[in-house]
């Protein structure tokens, strides 16, 4: 959904976090923090702060499928409409 914010974690120390901004069929149009994290309690902090860069990444249903099929996608907070 639009506004939801995905938690990422990519190899053993770097958190990112994407802000869904459009969905357009399968496909879902984020845009990521400018901050990282090297572990998990720095999430908190980089979710306070919600900055975000203004480039566009698309991830498609099966993108998506992989990263929870990895253990990548570590969590998805869904906003209020």
């Amino acid at each position: 959904m639009v506004n939801d914010i995905y938690e990422v974690k990519y190899g053993n120390r770097q958190y990112v976090l994407y802000k869904v901004i459009a969905v357009n069929g399968s496909d879902v149009v984020v845009v990521e923090s400018v901050e990282t994290g090297r572990k998990a309690s720095d999430v908190s902090k980089i979710k306070k702060d919600g900055v975000y860069k203004t480039s566009e990444i698309t991830f498609t249903k099966a993108q998506l499928e992989e990263l929870v099929k990895e253990r990548k996608l570590r969590d998805i907070e869904r906003q209020q409409q």
